[in-house]
């Protein structure tokens, strides 16, 4: 597959970005935390039959760079805008599934598949107990 490299800026962040450049339906790739863009090596050709697909590194993860926040939403709206992309399939693993998610509440998609991930925790303290209370439960 080739790919066509490029560096979009947010704020002071370089993100790392690959780009088939196609003319077809655009397939936004999103990583999960701790894993690269490279996470989407394998899936990658297989659509790029019927996609224009982009993947990207994370802030701080892969060949982008580091920052001092964590605001990966405005990484996923920074290479979209840069790239102009329109109503994207968004494909997001783990951390990844939850950012696909919140980039459809924001603009227009033609599907969001999210892949081991995708629920917000809105108590995670009241969920963290539950956890202790299991594990302690098993011994």
């Amino acid at each position: 597959m080739r790919w066509t490299r490029r560096t979009v800026t947010t704020g002071s962040v370089r993100l790392a970005v690959r780009d088939s450049g196609t003319d077809k339906p655009p397939a936004v790739l999103i990583h999960g935390l701790a894993t690269p863009q490279r996470s989407w090596d394998r899936l990658a050709p297989l659509l790029a039959s019927g996609y224009r697909v982009v993947t990207f590194d994370l802030r701080g993860h892969g060949r982008s760079s580091a920052a001092e926040s964590c605001a990966f939403a405005d990484d996923v709206r920074a290479v979209m805008d840069a790239l102009h992309v329109e109503r994207p399939l968004l494909v997001g693993h783990s951390l990844g599934a939850l950012l696909a998610l919140q980039a459809a509440t924001e603009r227009e998609c033609r599907a969001v598949v999210a892949v081991d991930g995708g629920l917000r925790l809105e108590r995670p303290r009241e969920l963290a107990g539950h956890i202790r209370a299991f594990a302690d439960a098993l011994g």
